[in-house]
């Protein structure tokens, strides 16, 4: 099953930044690599699954299409 990707709400740090004047920058650095690292590992789930999903397709396809060549060529 496909995941999502997740985001920051990079206004709502901005605006924590500010407010604590600048003590929120290392938090929020430290989230959006944690969420690139989380995203890196969702898309390469994504693409596996992806390819596994067309792989068992064309597969199906391939056993169709012997199946119906070889009713045609059967004598």
């Amino acid at each position: 099953m496909l995941q999502n990707e997740k985001k920051v709400n990079h206004l709502l740090h901005f605006i924590f930044t500010c407010f604590s004047a600048g003590c929120w920058a290392l938090p929020w650095s430290l989230i959006c690599l944690s969420v690139k690292l989380e995203n890196h590992g969702i898309r390469k789930k994504n693409k596996k699954y992806l390819a596994e999903k067309e792989s068992n397709e064309e597969r199906r396809h391939k056993e169709m299409m012997d199946k119906i060549n070889a009713g045609r060529y059967v004598s």
